[in-house]
């Protein structure tokens, strides 16, 4: 999935079948959100507020520069991922209702189904935690891109929380639960935080 066009992409949505559907666009989002944190510092690391900081800040933060390319790159992975766990649930769902296995068949492969999300959601708290360290030194005219990028970013934790709490029922929450209540407290935490520095900026002359 993640080697189509855009347009292909797009198509695929657009249709009547239910996946790709959000979960696939969740870490999507999420990836592009990190590639424009990464081009304003492609770019502003060229500029002398990068070039004149001490080396080994400058080794540290290139090194979460890079790291946020390794985030980009395995948000685009669970893409696919988030689609190969909706069709396993599924269909477990189909199995005839008189199966013995049908009801744990249906439990593995929602909790399964749980876990893509939660990774990703992972992944982007950390991509955020790494955009925060890249943004003092991005200025002028690319700011808006990192605005951008934090925007993309709240979308798509979003899209992967609801996603996440789709695959809560009452056969998996009991083990689940710890860690629902744990990233879900992270994410608004981020989601908090992002929105302040939305509101600042589009209050900023």
């Amino acid at each position: 999935m993640k080697n189509r066009s855009l347009t292909d992409f797009i198509e695929a949505i657009d249709n009547d079948r239910p996946t790709p559907g959000g979960g696939a666009v969740a870490p999507y989002v999420g990836a592009l959100s990190a590639a424009l944190m990464r081009m304003g510092g492609h770019i502003s690391f060229k500029k002398d507020k990068f070039l004149n900081l001490d080396e080994s800040l400058k080794t540290v933060l290139l090194t979460h520069f890079n790291r946020l390319k390794e985030i980009e790159l395995q948000l685009l992975d669970l893409m696919n991922e988030d689609s190969s766990a909706y069709q396993m649930v599924m269909t477990a769902i189909k199995l005839p209702k008189d199966d013995p296995l049908r009801k744990d068949t249906i439990k593995r492969t929602l909790m399964l189904a749980f876990d893509v999300p939660y990774r990703m959601t992972q992944l982007m708290i950390e991509a955020y935690q790494v955009g925060l360290l890249i943004d003092p030194y991005v200025e002028g005219p690319l700011r808006s891109d990192v605005f951008v990028s934090y925007t993309m970013l709240k979308s798509a934790l979003v899209g992967a929380t609801v996603t996440m709490k789709a695959n809560l029922t009452p056969s998996t929450r009991p083990e689940l639960t710890t860690k629902w209540t744990s990233i879900h407290r992270e994410v608004l935490q981020v989601i908090s935080e992002i929105d302040a520095r939305i509101v600042e900026e589009m209050r900023a002359e």
